[in-house]
């Protein structure tokens, strides 16, 4: 499990160097496109899900892998990653593992504003901030943000645009929560097999403009509840 201590700590500009130091775990961009492996499997081979909903892309052409450039590292509270084949009870997707990705939840009383910079030496820029509002029975989490990552290497280039909504709220035994996520990034790279910058014989670019909308509501027991209800969609 990585908390937000861990994934702020490193200050990286995405959620994969963080899961990158998790045992069993390689994870990184290649090409403008996220590859992460448990245990040595394909990236398709690991399910990945966000408050309990499956996000892997059956578009990809990695065979379903989720771009975690997608989704940045300051909206996320918690990664859990659960190596091992889990096929059985989460479908083929879960060959190699899990992992599961838990949202900002703001505590009783908070009020808070959260800004983040970021700049690179190659000339990426980005910035984000999110407003956290709780009460004694019920939680608001609005945040949005940006990145221009420059030219990550010669030809390779990402931008990204996000924004997220999020509210929770306990009655009497049920807590609920409901949340909408949007995502929007376009990267320009040379294509996988082409030998990248330096060995591309072609130097026509290959350009991908993918984006991501999640809605989810979720209804579970409350921490002192006698029973335990569960329900998802």
């Amino acid at each position: 499990v990585l908390d937000a201590e861990a994934l702020q700590r490193w200050q990286d500009p995405g959620v994969l160097p963080a899961l990158n130091r998790a045992p069993g775990v390689r994870a990184f961009e290649k090409g403008g496109r996220s590859y992460l492996s448990v245990r040595g499997g394909e990236p398709n081979y690991t399910l990945v899900m966000i408050e309990g909903v499956r996000v892997n892309d059956p578009g990809n052409a990695q065979g379903g892998a989720f771009d975690f450039a997608q989704l940045p590292p300051e909206i996320v509270a918690r990664a859990e990653v659960a190596p091992g084949g889990l096929s059985a009870a989460q479908g083929a997707d879960a060959l190699a593992g899990v992992v599961q990705l838990r949202l900002l939840s703001p505590t009783p009383g908070e009020q808070r504003l959260r800004v983040n910079a970021l700049g690179e030496s190659r000339g990426g820029l980005g910035g984000s901030a999110a407003l956290l509002l709780g009460g004694r029975d019920s939680g608001l989490v609005f945040s949005g943000g940006a990145r221009d990552s420059g030219e990550l290497t010669p030809g390779v280039s990402l931008s990204r645009e996000y924004g997220l909504l999020k509210y929770e709220r306990v009655l009497g035994a049920v807590k609920s929560a409901a949340f909408v996520l949007g995502s929007h990034t376009d990267a320009r790279a040379f294509p996988e097999d082409s030998g990248g910058p330096r060995l591309a014989v072609n130097r026509a670019q290959e350009a991908r403009d993918t984006g991501l909308t999640l809605t989810a509501i979720d209804f579970s027991r409350a921490e002192d509840a006698p029973f335990a209800p569960h329900l998802a969609f």
